[in-house]
């Protein structure tokens, strides 16, 4: 018997928005004040000014003009995260940095994540666990994603910094994961700078939890990260720095994104569309944009700036609602594989300009093999969920999920 189309869309499109409501709660639990806030403030307008949060952006091309003008935007005055990195883990950690010592840092980086060292790389840390994983699946038990992906995450982080090796426990990878959250908790988003006392207390938690990488600077592989910093005459702050922003940024992107493409790929019924590697990028690419693993992006206004008629006032905050700004365009709250994206929002989600997330490629390659290989188990569901409350990044605490037989 053949069931009509009109019939089998219905139950596409209902499965969709099954699917999108679970994003829903997820950004719910995480901020159960500021997600419903944001999207009442999206209607107000593609950029506005709303006192105690600064210049607030809800439009792609604006936002990209934003990230695009160095001259006019900074990462690191008053009201931008920088500006709260610089109060707890030095002048030198990346995220804080512009200009010259950016770009040097930057082009080190880069080198330490070229092509071929992320493919091996992915391919020695993710392979063989995925390999499990899949097995797994297919003899009938569940695979909770939420853990998996912070033991790969942390080995993948230890890997690339030098402080640990391919053949890393679970309990190390997981305590390093850890130590990304904890280094989210440490600097969270706010408005203006902290307090000496509230400094004080997170410099010396700052410096506790980076003591490992201070530690492993003699030892560090040549090639690694932390190697890297060492040839180059880093200091032992630095180090802790650089190392410390990376791990806030590292563990974050796939390990939330992760479990969350895949309970919208399960919950949507799209795993069929992953057999080929084009149509799986596509799904990942479309995926990553949905969930927007950083909803908001900070810059703090380093000259008055008028973009669009809208006018950027000097020493201000400018909040990017990058999670608002992705989905402003016909359709865009959807999930649809494979569509032309506007320009403006093709890749926004990982920022744009000399800022644009270092990790990118490197988190694409681990998110394609990942849906490859756990797509080979067949159609998945999830089996047990628990999303994860009051936390910066939007996540689940646990993703089980069960081959459908």
């Amino acid at each position: 018997m053949t069931i009509p189309s009109a019939v089998q869309r219905g139950a596409n499109d209902a499965a969709l928005r099954r699917a999108l409501r679970w994003e829903r709660r997820v950004h719910m639990a995480a901020h159960p004040l500021a997600y419903p806030l944001a999207l009442v403030l999206r209607r107000l307008g593609p950029a506005l000014r709303v006192p105690g949060i600064g210049h607030l952006v809800n439009d792609p091309a604006i936002a990209r003009a934003v990230l695009l003008d160095h001259d006019g935007f900074t990462k690191n005055g008053p009201g931008s995260a920088g500006e709260l990195i610089t109060q707890v883990m030095g002048d030198y950690a990346l995220l804080n940095l512009e200009g010259d010592s950016h770009r040097e840092l930057r082009a080190m980086l880069v080198a330490a994540l070229s092509a071929s060292a992320l493919h091996d790389l992915v391919d020695e840390v993710w392979g063989t666990r995925l390999d499990e994983a899949v097995a797994a699946l297919r003899v009938g038990r569940r695979v909770d994603l939420a853990r998996l992906a912070a033991v790969l995450t942390g080995r993948t982080m230890r890997h690339l910094l030098g402080i640990g090796h391919l053949g890393d426990d679970d309990a190390a990878s997981l305590a390093t994961f850890d130590l990304g959250e904890k280094m989210v908790s440490v600097v969270r988003l706010r408005s203006g700078p902290l307090s000496p006392r509230v400094v004080a207390r997170s410099r010396e938690r700052f410096r506790a939890l980076t003591d490992e990488m201070a530690a492993g600077m003699a030892g560090a592989p040549a090639g690694s990260i932390i190697g890297r910093l060492r040839a180059a005459g880093f200091s032992e702050a630095q180090v802790r720095g650089v190392g410390a922003a990376l791990l806030l940024t590292g563990t974050g992107t796939v390990s939330t994104a992760l479990p969350r493409m895949a309970a919208l790929i399960s919950d949507a019924g799209m795993w069929g569309r992953l057999g080929d590697r084009s149509s799986r990028l596509a799904t990942v690419d479309e995926c990553l944009r949905v969930i927007t693993p950083s909803p908001v992006m900070l810059r703090s206004v380093r000259r008055d700036t008028v973009i669009e008629n809208h006018r950027f006032r000097e020493g201000r905050r400018v909040a990017i609602l990058t999670y608002v700004a992705v989905r402003a365009f016909e359709d865009g709250d959807s999930l649809r594989p494979g569509r032309d994206v506007p320009p403006s929002v093709r890749g926004l989600h990982f920022g744009a300009g000399m800022h644009h997330c270092i990790g990118y490629a490197l988190a694409r390659a681990e998110l394609d093999l990942s849906m490859e290989r756990l797509s080979a188990a067949g159609p998945l569901r999830v089996s047990r969920r628990a999303v994860a409350r009051h936390v910066l990044i939007p996540r689940y605490r646990v993703l089980e999920v069960e081959r459908v037989t």
